[in-house]
């Protein structure tokens, strides 16, 4: 659920959250969030490495087969903080299943929760920017739920914080997946 915020913040980065994952980033202000970014958070939140049963974090393909050059367009080009959740859901919603990124962080139910998703493009930059709260990244590019075109979505090298618009949502282009969750 939303946090709405009192004067001073619950968590500080590198906490568990309620989720148990690290919190990688507050905001005392809040944010824009949730399904239809109609909720305030103040958290981001990570899951453990160990997430999908296994460490490190699993590679898994954008899109099935047949959505792979398939736009779902402004429901899912989000990219600001708090946005990440809404994409997730319109991936999701195309057709696509637990085999891909946004089905297997959407699957995750870490802590009880059932509302993690596929970072935004720059919730995984911030993910990037503090990953010394986080456990264990792969240093190699994690998908983002921010969809760049029909045929491509953005991914972000998570041990350097680069960023890319060029990886296909094509099946055979497998990459890391990581959790989170904004409260």
């Amino acid at each position: 659920l939303p946090h709405t915020g009192p004067a001073a913040l619950l968590y500080n980065l590198g906490d568990t959250g309620p989720g148990g994952g690290k919190i990688f980033y507050t905001d005392i202000n809040g944010f824009s969030c949730g399904p239809n970014l109609a909720d305030r958070c103040n958290y981001l939140e990570a899951a453990p490495n160990t997430w999908s049963g296994s460490s490190p974090d699993p590679q898994l393909a954008w899109a099935t087969s047949g959505l792979a050059s398939t736009a779902i367009g402004s429901t899912a080009q989000g990219t600001a903080i708090g946005s990440g959740y809404k994409n997730s859901i319109a991936i999701v919603n195309q057709g696509n299943d637990l085999t891909t990124a946004a089905g297997a962080a959407r699957n995750y139910t870490g802590g009880s929760k059932n509302d993690w998703y596929l970072p935004s493009l720059d919730e995984a930059a911030t993910l990037s920017t503090n990953r010394s709260y986080v456990s264990s990244v792969v240093s190699d590019f994690y998908w983002t739920s921010s969809e760049y075109d029909s045929s491509y979505a953005y991914g972000v090298y998570l041990n350097t914080g680069q960023q890319t618009t060029t990886i296909s949502k094509s099946t055979q282009a497998w990459r890391y997946v990581r959790p989170i969750r904004a409260f």
